[in-house]
């Protein structure tokens, strides 16, 4: 299953759909320039139908999507999507300089168990070649995404099933820098911890000079004692953000290079409060996802919620 990695190219008219845990979305788009959304759709989905990314109940899934495209009018679409977090990892590769650069995926696939090991196996991924070293090198780097390719496979047969035509799977953080630097005047030089807070997860990933390479997925609190300051509860995650920021910083470039932007969206209840958090605990800029200056609306002149955010990203993939 193709997972692209382009940031931008020409937009056709698929639907863009995102499935999380606990609900099913759809984008459509009107126009890029500025974004102006001609529709959103969510259906809500009953607890226990997809765990932490993994579809449990299949039926049950594959009827309510079937409803979905029928109530949507999207039927025979070219359908993009996004890879549940939980189960994608990034990886950054070193292959040796003489293998020609078309050659690098098959180089990868015969080596992937060998000397290449993911933490599962029959992975389906894709790849970017890094940026070149200075001088010959013996090396050069590639950035891998990947994923099982069972449950790629298992929305793509949702999909399918549902009389839609799966063209390609993406992932949240990369559909959410799309969506940034889209709306954004972003540098290239920058530095950028992006932060996804929703329901009931957390997803964080670095990109520098607009790669992604770092993503991390955790689950976090979901309910605050009554009576408490709701940051008490997700103080965990908030804590691992900043050894996130500590590693990129110095584990990964012994001090050369930090995160000087924080971008936060997401469907938490709480993420005004959360973003104050940041502001107050970190010394980073910390910005939404829509930029200081520019509101995404739809066709009837509404903001855009943030948990449409990630459909829409995946929505701009081609433009």
């Amino acid at each position: 299953m193709y997972m692209g990695i382009q940031l931008f190219s020409k937009n056709r008219h698929y639907a863009n759909i995102v499935i999380k845990d606990h609900a099913i979305r759809f984008v459509e788009l009107k126009q890029t320039s500025p974004i102006v959304v001609q529709r959103v759709e969510e259906r809500q989905l009953p607890k226990g139908i997809i765990t932490n990314g993994k579809i449990v109940d299949y039926e049950t899934l594959s009827t309510i999507m079937e409803q979905c495209v029928d109530e949507w009018r999207i039927k025979h679409r070219k359908v993009r999507f996004v890879v549940p977090d939980g189960v994608v990892i990034i990886k950054k590769i070193s292959v040796p300089a003489d293998i020609p650069d078309n050659e690098i995926k098959g180089y990868l696939h015969l080596e992937l168990g060998t000397t290449i090991h993911l933490p599962f196996e029959d992975p389906t991924f894709d790849m970017i070649l890094l940026h070149d070293k200075e001088g010959e090198q013996a090396e050069k780097d590639v950035l891998i995404f990947a994923a099982p390719e069972d449950i790629v496979n298992s929305y793509k047969d949702l999909f399918e099933d549902a009389k839609l035509k799966p063209c390609a799977a993406d992932i949240s953080p990369l559909s959410l820098y799309r969506l940034y630097f889209h709306t954004n005047d972003a540098v290239h030089d920058e530095n950028v911890l992006l932060v996804e807070f929703d329901q009931s997860a957390m997803n964080i990933s670095i990109f520098s000079t607009h790669i992604p390479v770092f993503m991390r997925h955790s689950q976090i609190e979901t309910q605050a004692i009554e009576g408490q300051n709701p940051v008490f509860y997700i103080q965990d995650s908030f804590k691992e953000m900043e050894r996130v920021i500590n590693f990129f910083q110095y584990s990964l470039h012994h001090g050369q290079k930090s995160v000087n932007r924080i971008i936060l969206t997401g469907e938490h209840p709480e993420i005004n409060i959360i973003k104050d958090e940041l502001i107050t605990r970190f010394n980073i800029p910390v910005t939404s996802i829509d930029g200081a200056n520019i509101s995404i609306i739809t066709a009837n002149n509404q903001e855009l919620p943030g948990q449409y955010h990630v459909p829409l990203g995946l929505a701009l993939k081609e433009v």
